[in-house]
């Protein structure tokens, strides 16, 4: 008796154990050829991904422009192409147990827009020359600094933000003072050793008779910006105002 039920479980046991072995997937690969990409495998990576959120995988290209991928479990993948960080085509495929998926990505060759910008130095209010082609401290200022410093005019802007200027309230009147630049002055006063150049779009604003500068006679709203150019050159040593349109039309 005991022998005869040994016997008959033993199919039973065969019949439980095939559908276990069934059940066992079989890992899919997918493989994608980029036509035309001969010598540009290292720029370029496959990238799989899985649409249930898991991992990414990569593997660049070939040669040949291929890419291959093993042993993925049969579920929905986004596949894409990514140079430089940049993804350039994207697939969603669903793959099947043992599936051996072959795809032929199309790129389109765009070509990559180049241009090359020469920045030059940028010259000095009033004068052709660049920064660096001034053998001095060059001092600049834009209409918006001066806006911004409150002050009355132009004298007194260069009182309060120009290192090494300062000025002299001789005649009491603050639109009329001296202006003093290492030991060089620009005033109004007749008589008054004159040692700096007033120029406005290249034109000289000390006037002809005793080379007087009258501050209150230039409109700060006139004042796109200045440059402070020191020097013993009378070509450059001067402070320089470029206008601006309609008061002073920047000369060409």
């Amino acid at each position: 008796m005991p022998s005869r039920l040994a016997s008959s479980a033993l199919p039973v046991l065969g019949l439980l154990l095939i559908p276990h072995l069934h059940a066992q997937e079989v890992p899919a690969a997918v493989t994608v050829i980029i036509p035309g990409a001969s010598g540009r495998g290292p720029e370029l990576f496959l990238v799989v991904r899985s649409l249930a959120g898991a991992g990414a995988r990569s593997v660049p290209f070939d040669t040949q422009g291929r890419a291959v991928h093993t042993n993925l479990p049969a579920a929905g993948y986004r596949l894409s192409i990514q140079r430089g960080g940049l993804t350039v085509w994207h697939e969603t495929v669903n793959l099947i147990p043992g599936a051996n998926l072959a795809l032929t990505a199309a790129l389109a060759v765009n070509p990559v827009p180049e241009s090359v910008t020469v920045v030059s130095a940028t010259p000095l209010a009033g004068l052709d020359r660049s920064r660096d082609q001034i053998p001095g401290p060059v001092r600049t200022a834009s209409d918006a600094d001066i806006h911004a410093s409150g002050a009355l005019d132009l004298s007194d802007f260069l009182n309060r933000r120009i290192q090494g200027v300062f000025v002299n309230e001789i005649q009491g009147n603050p639109l009329q003072p001296d202006v003093n630049y290492r030991g060089y002055t620009a005033s109004p006063l007749l008589g008054t050793p004159q040692g700096i150049s007033i120029f406005i779009d290249g034109v000289r604003q000390n006037q002809p008779f005793g080379d007087s500068v009258g501050w209150d006679l230039i409109p700060r709203a006139a004042i796109s910006e200045m440059a402070l150019v020191p020097g013993s050159n009378p070509s450059l040593a001067s402070i320089r105002w470029a206008g601006r349109f309609p008061f002073a039309p920047r000369a060409v």
